[in-house]
């Protein structure tokens, strides 16, 4: 990916990809993904369907080509049954780091 001047962001599309990459007068370089991707399933006999979507967001600050700050969203949406016997469910797990201090989070939700 090539570098642009600040206020002139490039925006990548594949397919259901999107990606951005800006350099300020500054110095700082910051990038960042997200993307959004819809799967069905059926079992062998065709009687079940299922639907699975997912998201994903990352990005990233850089200075002097090293990575100062950095973050990561992912989520995923499914009508697969959950152990209290609903039929959707979804799970996030987030991460961020600044310099060498990590943070972590994951969440499990079955909603009706």
């Amino acid at each position: 990916m090539d570098q642009r001047p600040y206020g002139e962001v490039q925006t990548c599309r594949t397919g259901i990809v999107v990606s951005n990459h800006v350099s300020t007068p500054s110095g700082i370089e910051s990038s960042s993904s997200s993307s959004n991707y819809t799967d069905a399933l059926s079992s062998n006999d065709g009687s079940t369907s299922t639907t699975i979507s997912t998201q994903t967001h990352s990005h990233f600050l850089i200075r002097d080509g090293q990575v100062f700050e950095m973050g990561q969203h992912y989520r995923e949406q499914t009508t697969l049954t959950g152990p209290d016997g609903t039929r959707q469910c979804w799970d996030r797990e987030d991460s961020h780091r600044v310099r060498n201090s990590v943070q972590y989070d994951r969440e499990a939700h079955y909603c009706p």
